[in-house]
């Protein structure tokens, strides 16, 4: 019998086993508000318990580990961070009721302790006891494999239908994604084949938009040897055959032509396939998903798209607002995605309050897959572990800013928009000097005064940018009040 059940855990109780260990605790509600710190965080980070209870964890600090998994709903296991100036290793787990997470708890192990564990490890006879070791593996416990797609939203309306798709997974019902482009409809149909009983069968994907429509049939259905010039020797399954038993998405079904949708619609009312060339009947156990960022209703008001068709694939409809209208959403991609690069670059990069900031400005016409990508550029740009503005596409500054969308290039066809600089002498430093000042105004003009963004066109570092402002501050008075 374990020594807690001799324990009355009230919350007396429970403070003096959280502030007899030596690590920092801190818990937060499903709101980021403190509720707990114990004495050991109090010290490691010079808080008081009494000034912090009920403030947002976000004011303490951002992009926080504890905060990550209360909004992901994961734990977030061995992650180095700074907070308030030191280095620590923090392990965060979400705290649920009833399936539903109510908070967040984090232990916060500091640099002196690391040193300490590091020591130890060091000196650990891992030669003597490896056998022992092995002998007791059967302890440990194993954790499941990581999921291969991430859905989630902190969106109250998107929220609920997720909530509704998780139920809806568990049966064979059709579920239709839609959506603009890049909001993530493969991630979702990716999500509801992995909350279901089929996901240990196969996910097949096929978009029906980048395939020509003379070879879209036969990539659906399969086809027999001598269906068509170039066709294989003994044939080819199709997609259908492929995803036996699983999931087969059929991504972007409204670019799908006319005659082939009847097609579709034979094979799913009666779960059977025929390859093209062929006459034998194949039976096939299929879960139907599909996707589209297409007006169906419109289509099939003019008659491109198919109503029967529509009613079979809509069994329940899913639709994935863009990012722009779930801003709260942001923050947990960010987290999601520069986890996900850290872990597969071996780095520790966060995203600083800054670029955060701006980032909930910019509209994201490409939506998550848009997302990615700007931080994944980002990732590789920094040379601190913050991403900061700098490290950001040209494009989301001059869009945030209000800038041009791009600078106009100089060509060697015809003279210049400016007169040159330089003087009649041809001494080497004056005129280098004269030419520096002169790209130095420009920039700075055509960026509106945007400091960030002339450094940019400049191509040189923010610490020559600055020791240039400073060296021609006599040259730049007339700028002085802009910048």
């Amino acid at each position: 019998m374990s020594f807690l059940s001799n324990i009355e855990l009230d919350p007396f109780n429970l403070d003096t086993i959280f502030n007899s260990v030596n690590y920092g605790v801190v818990i937060i509600d499903k709101d980021g508000k403190f509720v707990f710190i114990n004495q050991a965080a109090e010290r490691k980070m010079n808080l008081k318990m009494k000034e912090w209870i009920g403030r947002n964890i976000e004011n303490f600090t951002p992009n926080s580990v504890i905060y990550e998994a209360l909004v992901t709903g994961r734990p977030k296991c061995n992650m180095l961070r700074k907070v308030m100036g030191k280095d620590f290793l923090i392990d965060a787990t979400p705290i649920e009721k009833h399936g539903k997470v109510i908070g967040a708890i984090a232990t916060y192990l500091d640099e002196e302790e690391l040193m300490t564990l590091k020591l130890s490890l060091n000196h650990f006879p891992i030669q003597t006891n490896n056998h022992d070791l092995l002998n007791e593996k059967h302890i440990v416990p194993s954790f499941p494999p990581a999921e291969t797609s991430f859905f989630t939203s902190n969106d109250h309306l998107l929220a609920d239908d997720l909530k509704k798709v998780k139920k809806l997974s568990q049966s064979d019902l059709s579920i239709l994604i839609r959506g603009e482009s890049g909001v993530g409809k493969e991630v979702m149909a990716k999500s509801v084949h992995q909350w279901s009983s089929r996901k240990t069968k196969p996910f097949i994907a096929i978009n029906c938009a980048a395939i020509p429509e003379a070879l879209l049939e036969s990539e659906l259905f399969g086809y027999n040897e001598g269906a068509f010039t170039g066709a294989k020797r003994n044939g080819s399954k199709g997609k259908f055959e492929l995803a036996n038993e699983g999931t087969i998405f059929l991504d972007e079904i409204g670019d799908m032509n006319y005659h082939l949708q009847a097609k579709l619609l034979r094979v799913l009312q009666q779960k059977e396939i025929v390859r093209v060339g062929g006459s034998e009947v194949i039976p096939i156990n299929v879960r139907v998903l599909a996707a589209t960022n297409r007006n169906i209703e419109s289509m099939i008001k003019n008659e491109t798209f198919r109503e029967d068709l529509f009613y079979r694939i809509n069994g329940f409809t899913l639709t994935i607002p863009p990012l722009r209208a779930r801003k709260k959403d942001i923050e947990i991609l960010i987290f999601h995605f520069l986890q996900e690069f850290n872990q597969k670059y071996h780095k520790n990069i966060h995203m600083s309050q800054e670029a955060y900031d701006l980032l909930l400005d910019y509209s994201f016409p490409g939506n998550v897959r848009e997302l990615r990508n700007i931080l994944e550029h980002a990732f590789f740009l920094t040379d601190t572990n913050d991403i900061k503005i700098i490290d950001l596409p040209n494009n989301i500054i001059n869009e945030v800013h209000g800038l041009p969308a791009a600078v106009p290039p100089q060509t060697n066809e015809g003279p210049v928009s400016y007169h040159s600089p330089l003087t009649n002498s041809l001494d080497f430093s004056k005129n280098i000097t004269k030419l520096e000042i002169h790209l130095m105004k420009e920039a700075l003009k055509r960026s509106n005064y945007n400091r960030s963004y002339a450094i940019k066109m400049l191509g040189i570092s923010r610490r020559s940018f600055y020791e240039r402002l400073k060296r021609y501050k006599d040259e730049m008075e007339d700028l002085e009040l802009q910048i």
